[in-house]
């Protein structure tokens, strides 16, 4: 029996798994997301890590939170745990228009969109113990990706995008070895649900144009902007991935980590719903915007981290990580309608591949409190202002990070923290399949609160 592992340990451990991630279950699935790091990838995992902008996760972190970002950090912790967190999100989302034109040139009617950012509660679960002395198993239950992008339904961009919705929710079990005492390695598979809610406005008046003649159009008052109709779209599925990781200690003080997380190919199952405005029917005749089954394919990417934690002296710790992402994994989200009559829609991301750079401290005050703060370099993977889109107008962004942790006993400790995320202004330039034309600017800001649980037994 490992120390400090009681007699039984795995059952109580199963029970404690089963009562916990019930409640877990229930938030998540009803969870809307921001996608807060680059692309539609959330970061917020671990509200300690969030303390150093997460540049100590790859090299173990200080919690069993580890295991979402590094399997083979589980190592570094022993006992039975559970680790419960949330992450509260402030978006501020807002778009200023240049210029704006339908199909007749005409200025497109509407506001700008207010606030298309959505406030949200992320919440994250984790628990682990320890089989034998050298090998411990862990899950977590995490909310890898997200978006969450909700616009007006008569805003100019009515045709681009009005509600975009995508949420994950993740299954992660964990196994790590200690090897010896310099090395660990780790392995997890994840159990990923995805579930994916689009829906923009359709202009048939340009439709009518496009397919008959103005007169003919006009008489039946059908112009562009005149007779605006909606489709919205729901599908989900499941999927599966796996992650790999190792932790090195090559010299007193100095820990090294690198961890792989691979990309998931997901397949969504769902509806398609239109909505045709009266006047608008005769347009359907072919059979196209009826009520129809959807299926979707995707790749969400994989990601390749390195991070290093070095203890300076008793109270002081240095951290950084660096990763990359394979954003160019997701070139397009192609949209097949059953109905053969409807035309497939692409979604053209043509998203590049992707640097995370973070630097972080944490200084142990005393035997109770802990004090962290971090900064990070998120590149988008956007690559122009033409391949920005309004359910991700992405940019380059900048965090800036602070935590706190107060450790009460050997049984509990708790965390608190707090992120600024500066994005960089991104100027977008579209053109809808109706022939609209829309640029401008998008300013975005984020804060993060946070707030977590270390229950050890």
């Amino acid at each position: 029996m490992a120390p400090g592992c009681p007699p039984n340990s795995g059952h109580h451990f199963l029970l404690m798994i089963k009562s916990v991630a019930s409640k877990a279950m229930i938030c998540l699935f009803f969870l809307s997301n921001n996608g807060l790091c680059a692309g539609v990838a959330v970061m917020e995992q671990s509200v300690s890590g969030l303390g150093y902008a997460y540049s100590g996760m790859t090299s173990g972190g200080e919690d069993i939170s580890v295991m979402f970002y590094n399997p083979a950090g589980l190592s570094e912790y022993r006992g039975m745990q559970v680790v419960s967190g949330g992450f509260y999100v402030f978006p501020r989302n807002r778009f200023k228009s240049d210029q704006s034109a339908d199909r007749l040139n005409q200025p497109l009617t509407g506001g700008d969109g207010a606030n298309s950012g959505q406030q949200t509660l992320i919440p994250s679960l984790y628990a682990a113990t320890d089989l034998t002395d050298r090998l411990r198993f862990g899950v977590g239950i995490t909310v890898p990706f997200g978006l969450g992008a909700r616009y007006a339904k008569t805003w100019k961009g009515r045709y681009e995008a009005i509600n975009s919705q995508l949420r994950t929710f993740d299954i992660n079990p964990v196994l790590s070895y200690k090897v010896n005492d310099q090395i660990s390695i780790g392995f997890g598979l994840n159990a990923q649900n995805i579930h994916l809610l689009l829906s923009q406005a359709i202009d048939f008046g340009s439709i009518c144009i496009a397919q008959i003649d103005m007169q003919t159009c006009s008489g039946l008052g059908l112009l562009p902007q005149a007779a605006d109709g909606k489709t919205e779209l729901k599908a989900d599925g499941w999927s599966w991935g796996y992650q790999l990781g190792g932790i090195v200690k090559p010299l007193p003080g100095l820990k090294m980590g690198i961890a792989f997380r691979s990309k998931v190919k997901h397949r969504v199952d769902g509806r398609s719903d239109f909505n045709v405005p009266e006047n608008a029917r005769p347009l359907t005749a072919s059979g196209a915007f009826q009520n129809t089954p959807v299926t979707a394919k995707s790749n969400l990417p994989a990601r390749l981290a390195f991070g290093a934690t070095y203890q300076l002296n008793q109270d002081w710790a240095l951290m950084t990580d660096i990763a990359w992402t394979q954003w160019n994994q997701i070139d397009n989200l192609t949209i097949r309608f059953e109905n053969p009559a409807q035309p497939q829609s692409p979604l053209d991301l043509n998203f590049k591949n992707t640097i995370w750079v973070a630097y972080g401290f944490r200084y142990d005050l005393n035997d109770h409190w802990t004090l962290r703060t971090g900064f990070a370099f998120d590149e988008s993977p956007v690559r122009n202002p033409r391949s920005r889109t309004f359910r991700i107008p992405d940019s380059n962004r900048y965090w800036l990070t602070f935590g706190v942790s107060y450790h009460y006993n050997s049984n509990f400790k708790f965390d608190f923290g707090y992120a600024h995320i500066f994005f960089q202004d991104a100027n977008i330039e579209r053109q809808s399949a109706f022939g609209h034309q829309i640029s401008g600017q998008i300013e975005t800001q984020i804060d993060i609160l946070s707030a977590q649980l270390q229950w050890t037994f």
